[in-house]
């Protein structure tokens, strides 16, 4: 076979030969390099990628998690202290506690004892921050709500109708 091969480059001109060379020299090379070796660089790159941001991920999953559960341990130490409404003046009161009065465009006295709340452009973690802390002590139950994304991340227009309680 190799005899064949010998005696079939010594039947080629010079040219022949060296275009030849050329092919075997440089252009299976490079075809072998783009064809193979590069997209499997790729998809190795992207593997990668994949599997750091599927860390990140996994991380913040638990974090949540540890936060979820000292939440839930806060939540059985924390008991309801009020049943009875603390009034409009008690929910502004801790408006202003919380630092979030100045947020509130509307607060209203309602039909048989209930308040309205308006809030524009208000960060959304510290308004539920608030209302996890709230409701439990002053007497009332959300009976409507609404929130609407603003222009700002994070920050939202947010709409209450609050109930008292039932005993």
């Amino acid at each position: 076979m190799f005899e064949r091969f010998v005696t079939y480059l010594g039947e080629m001109t010079p040219r022949e030969r060296w275009l030849l060379a050329i092919v075997f020299g440089l252009v299976i090379p490079l075809a072998i390099v783009f064809l193979w070796l590069l997209p499997l660089a790729k998809s190795k790159t992207a593997a990668s990628t994949q599997a750091v941001v599927a860390d990140i991920l996994h991380q913040w999953v638990l974090d949540r998690g540890v936060e979820y559960t000292a939440l839930a341990r806060l939540g059985d130490e924390t008991t309801i202290t009020n049943t009875v409404p603390v009034g409009i003046s008690g929910v502004e009161e801790s408006l202003k506690r919380a630092n979030l009065r100045q947020f509130a465009t509307q607060l209203t006295g309602r039909d048989a004892g209930g308040v309205e709340m308006h809030f524009e452009d208000v960060a959304f973690s510290e308004l539920a921050n608030w209302l996890s802390i709230a409701e439990r002590n002053w007497g009332y139950t959300i009976s409507r709500y609404r929130f609407e994304r603003t222009a700002k991340t994070g920050f939202v227009a947010a709409e209450f109708l609050l109930h008292p309680a039932a005993p």
